[in-house]
């Protein structure tokens, strides 16, 4: 306890700012991982961060880095511009001071994008300056915090607007990680990568570098959920839709309840993949807590699909376009017209056993030249690809739908049935691979005494899921 407080004077102080005992707290927990080459700890120390993310502001991390190491570089200092940081710390007791140091550096980052678009420019200065350190140090104890430190420069380099040029450093860092054989930074850095050029729509490079993903067998959650939200992203622009509702529904699952952000964005192109399919989404994923406003758009484009509302589906797409372009998914929606069109067939094939092609042009609101020809040629492809089960009368200019099977006659309830079990078998293994042995020695039982409840409670969650948009 006495080398704790000669290092973090601040530590017992009841008048200091709670951040800061935090920080001292944390540090302590970090030097602690360190020194016994424990991931476990240095992964809390983060997680314990995480917590701290939204209420970090630039002062607080500045006066806390001068204290720990001396001086921290200003946003034009020569060392930012070269990427190199000087290892000199203030206080030669601090054990692991490289750690440290780049501990600092994250906070720092993390501060200043809450800060504000006028920082942004001097968090990716930090950031770049950050990752080029780590390209000259080989230590295991920095791994896990220099996957923190990738994903803050790519996603501070984006919103600058200069994630193609954040994509040469992190191909550098891709490479150096294959060399050192470092596993958690090549899967970290290839999610990143994949990001970067869906910001791009570079969809094909992006499905490369995925299938590169898929032969890690990652122990992370938040790295499983990134992987199967990008591949029904790119499956959805390609038109794999089954693979890509698949893929969603599963990231859906895995995401914990408090990653709005995530799940928000899972749950607007679960929404597009299930539409383009022929479904309707139930509406209970529409008003869940936290994500009503944010899908609201989704809500009303699958109103106007199930009610075959060409009109509204229009008037939907002009009055939330904006959103929609911020979301990429302007160009997935336009297909949605045929989706409509698909919906309002099947429900006029289940209502009418006979009804002329002119008055189904009328209800599906179809606008043409010659509406009534334009009709039969979607109707023609409609029965050919089973959609509706009806047969065309050229000559009248009618459609005569099919006496309806008897559905439990045929094999699609058994092979509803498998798909269903198949899925809980998949459930179940994939949650019998995630345990993870827990080590209830003397070591861990020191760890969680200086944790609250409350703050394991927060533990569960990846933090950085809300940045993933």
């Amino acid at each position: 306890m006495e080398k704790e407080t000669t290092i973090f004077p601040f530590k017992n102080d009841p008048d200091l700012d709670p951040v800061y005992q935090s920080l001292n707290r944390i540090t302590v927990i970090l030097i602690a991982g360190c020194e016994k080459d424990d991931d476990s700890q240095i992964s809390l120390a983060l997680r314990l961060t995480a917590k701290l993310r939204r209420r970090l502001i630039e002062s607080i991390v500045h006066d806390f880095s001068n204290y720990v190491l001396g001086s921290f570089p200003d946003p034009d200092s020569p060392e930012l511009n070269v990427g190199i940081f000087s290892i000199e710390g203030r206080h030669d007791a601090i054990k692991y001071l490289l750690e440290v140091k780049v501990f600092c550096q994250l906070l720092m980052v993390m501060a200043l994008l809450n800060e504000g678009k006028g920082k942004y420019e001097y968090a990716l200065k930090v950031a770049f300056a950050s990752v080029v350190l780590l390209q000259y140090q080989e230590r295991r104890t920095l791994d896990l915090m220099s996957t923190r430190l990738f994903f803050y420069f790519s996603y501070s380099a984006e919103l600058v607007g200069k994630h193609g040029d954040a994509r040469i450093l992190l191909m550098d860092m891709y490479d150096i990680a294959i060399g050192r054989g470092v596993v958690v930074w090549q899967e970290v850095i290839l999610h990143l990568l994949v990001r970067s050029y869906l910001l791009d729509n570079q969809f094909c490079q992006a499905e490369i570098l995925l299938s590169q993903i898929s032969k890690f067998q990652s122990s992370s959650n938040r790295q499983i959920c990134c992987y199967h939200f990008y591949l029904g992203k790119i499956q959805t622009v390609q038109l794999k839709y089954p693979a890509a509702r698949a893929a969603l529904q599963t990231a859906l699952l895995r995401a914990p309840d408090v990653a709005h952000g995530f799940r928000i964005q899972c749950t607007k192109w679960f929404t597009l993949a299930c539409l383009l399919l022929g479904e309707i989404p139930k509406r209970r994923i529409f008003y869940q807590k936290g994500m009503v406003n944010a899908l609201r758009p989704y809500l009303q484009l699958a109103n106007s699909v199930r009610i075959s509302d060409l009109e509204l589906l229009k008037t939907t797409t002009e009055r939330f376009k904006d959103r929609f372009k911020a979301d990429q998914t302007s160009n997935v929606i336009v297909r949605l017209q045929h989706s409509a069109i698909r919906a309002g067939l099947r429900s006029i094939n289940l209502s009418y056993s006979r009804i002329s092609l002119a008055e189904i042009a009328i209800k599906l609101k179809i606008k043409s030249p010659d509406p009534v020809v334009d009709m039969e040629n979607i109707l023609a492809k409609a029965i050919r690809n089973g959609v509706v089960h009806a047969k065309l009368d050229h000559s009248r200019g009618l459609i005569v739908s099919k006496e309806s099977e008897d559905i439990y006659s045929s094999n699609d309830p058994q092979i509803a049935f498998s798909s269903r079990i198949a899925f809980c078998f998949g459930i179940h293994s994939k949650a019998v691979r995630a345990i993870v042995p827990v080590n209830r020695g003397e070591k861990d039982c020191i760890t969680l005494s200086k944790v609250t409840e409350e703050e394991l409670e927060d533990l569960i969650a990846d933090y950085e899921f809300d940045n993933l948009l």
